[in-house]
Formats: structure tokens, C-alpha cells, sequence
């Protein structure tokens, strides 16, 4: 029964690691996109100036 409930513990805590490491990828997904949208008008701007 002990054997069990630990068992259970730590699939919970790898899903709940794996649903983290989902989460912050997302994140740093949507930051390299945001900071892409950011580079592009200054790149726009710079063959403007050309």
C-alpha cells in the first residue's frame, strides 16, 4: 500500500515537472517570437536608411 501511494507521488511529480518544462518552453517560444516582431521593424528601418 506504502509502495503504491509513493509510486503515485512520483509519476505526479514527473508530470507535474513535464507540464513545467511544457509551460517555460511555450514561454521561451513566445519570447524568441516577441523579440523576432521587435528586431524586424529595426531591420526594416536600417534598409530604409539604405
Amino acid at each position: 500500500q506504502l509502495k503504491q501511494a509513493k509510486d503515485k507521488e512520483s509519476s505526479e511529480a514527473k508530470a507535474n515537472a513535464e507540464a513545467v518544462a511544457a509551460i517555460e518552453s511555450e514561454i521561451a517560444g513566445w519570447q524568441a517570437l516577441l523579440a523576432g516582431a521587435d528586431e524586424k521593424p529595426a531591420a526594416k528601418k536600417a534598409a530604409v536608411k539604405k
